[in-house]
């Protein structure tokens, strides 16, 4: 999926590729802006190509879709889960916290899931990472 920016504030879709096909406009413009409610317990499910590995540009399908809230143009931020370490110190495993690690678009909802596209990777992201609001 290719985007054409005319301001910072707008996206236009101008062609689709993937197999990844929903309901979605390639011509729509979207607004990107941050869901209006708390996005809990999402995760990044598939990815087009059927790869584990995803980048920038890459489409994903998420876990939430409509009932939850989200709609086309919301920006959600991705996260790591945090690794499970031995505390010396304590002589306890400690699990770190979440690393952000990512950007995604929405950009076409349906009621119990979405896609969208990532704008930006820090890390190698993977299936399952999790998705809350930025």
């Amino acid at each position: 999926k290719r985007m054409r920016t005319s301001s910072p504030a707008a996206m236009t879709a101008c062609s689709e590729k993937s197999p990844f096909r929903g309901s979605a406009d390639p011509t729509a413009t979207f607004h990107p802006r941050a869901p209006q409610v708390a996005i809990e317990d999402g995760f990044m499910i598939a990815v087009d190509g059927g790869v584990n590995q995803i980048a920038a540009l890459d489409i994903v399908v998420l876990n939430k879709g409509r009932r939850d809230g989200l709609e086309v143009g919301h920006v959600l931020a991705v996260y790591q889960a945090g690794e499970l370490v031995f505390d010396q110190v304590a002589q306890d495993n400690v699990q770190l916290p979440d690393v952000r690690a990512g950007l995604a678009l929405v950009f076409d909802v349906f009621e119990k899931a979405s896609y969208a596209i990532i704008l930006k990777a820090s890390h190698p992201l993977q299936v399952m990472d999790k998705v809350k609001n930025p």
